[in-house]
């Protein structure tokens, strides 16, 4: 059967573009965004011995954490002392690093425009699976957290709107009514008003 023809109804939501649909190339970005690693890397107290290392993300590790590395950065700090450096900032970089690193070990592919995607994860050691089941669990519950908070966005925006719509055609019908008695016209209320909360 072919679908009814609306074009009102149409152009209305091409107007209020509320309602967002994800394509598949949207849900792998989704996959590895930054909420979703940073809560695993936070609940399971990840560090970037846990996860994939690059080879120069690896030596850059190295140099940070080795003696002649952190006396290099004292001295630096030292001399050209930064103004914004504080522990919360050291902690941050460490967390970057790890989360770098959680990101370059996970590789995902889907078949074109199917919403089955195959998950592959590197890391130095069997833990990784583990990572890798709790990086799908946050996923799925930033996703779920993602939509709700987007259609509760859209439904009081629309609910916004049908209200503003409800009144102004009340206030048409009324002024319809009073015309048609003023003249002694007989109109169809019924037939020609449109419930607003059918859009």
């Amino acid at each position: 059967a072919d679908q009814d023809l609306d074009p009102s109804r149409d152009q209305f939501y091409s107007n209020w573009e509320v309602f967002r649909k994800f394509d598949a190339k949207d849900e792998l970005t989704l996959f590895t965004s930054g909420p979703v690693l940073s809560k695993v890397i936070a609940d399971r107290k990840l560090t970037y011995p846990d996860v994939y290392h690059t080879f120069l993300g690896q030596l850059s590790y190295l140099w940070d954490e080795s003696w002649p590395g952190r006396g290099y950065t004292a001295v630096k700090d030292w001399i050209l002392p930064d103004p914004y450096a504080t522990p919360a900032t050291a902690k941050l970089k460490k967390v970057g690093r790890t989360m770098d690193g959680l990101k370059a070990g996970l590789s995902i592919k889907s078949d074109e425009d199917s919403y089955v995607a195959t998950v592959t994860a590197e890391g130095p050691t069997p833990a990784i699976a583990d990572i890798t089941n709790a990086v799908i669990s946050s996923y799925l519950a930033y996703r779920r957290q993602l939509f709700s908070a987007e259609a509760e966005t859209a439904y009081r925006a629309l609910d916004e709107e049908a209200g503003k719509a409800r009144h102004e055609l009340d206030s048409i019908a009324v002024v319809r009514e009073a015309f048609a008695k003023k003249h002694g016209l007989y109109v169809k209320f019924q037939k020609d008003a449109q419930d607003v909360s059918q859009l």
